[in-house]
């Protein structure tokens, strides 16, 4: 096998051993990190953020975008009903980008080597949450 073969290989591994697939939003991720060493705190609200870009991913590409008993279970405060179509606004939008940009922040911030670079990502990653934490959180759909 290539090596992009083999990697792909381990990693399929690595995930079913520790049961990656079967966690949500980002603790799938975390779960591998964890195995590297390279694992971390995950802040509430882009935690809560990404679990519902995860999920509104799931219900588009496996329930026609319809919300269904999953996704209310895992996203409570996603004002909709069950069978109701989940539409991705603008704000919502805006929202998932801003989360998924923190969280790299964060792994970029565990990876930092230097302080400065460690003080940088920390700055970066406080001023995403603050952004985040202006955004709608409760969207009303």
């Amino acid at each position: 096998a290539s090596p992009t073969e083999q990697t792909e290989m381990l990693v399929t591994r690595l995930k079913q051993k520790l049961g990656a697939p079967l966690k949500i939003g980002v603790g799938r991720f975390e779960a591998l990190f964890e195995a590297v060493d390279i694992a971390g705190e995950v802040a509430d609200l882009p935690r809560k953020v990404l679990l519902e870009l995860s999920e509104v991913r799931n219900v588009t590409a496996h329930k026609n975008a319809r919300a269904d008993a999953r996704f209310l279970e895992r996203c409570p405060w996603y004002e909709i009903n069950k069978g109701e179509t989940v539409r991705v606004t603008h704000p919502d939008f805006v929202r998932y980008k801003t989360a998924a940009h923190w969280y790299l922040v964060e792994l970029f911030r565990r990876l930092a080597v230097s302080s400065s670079e460690q003080q940088r990502m920390l700055e970066l990653r406080e001023f995403l949450h603050n952004r985040l934490s202006e955004l709608k959180i409760h969207p009303v759909h």
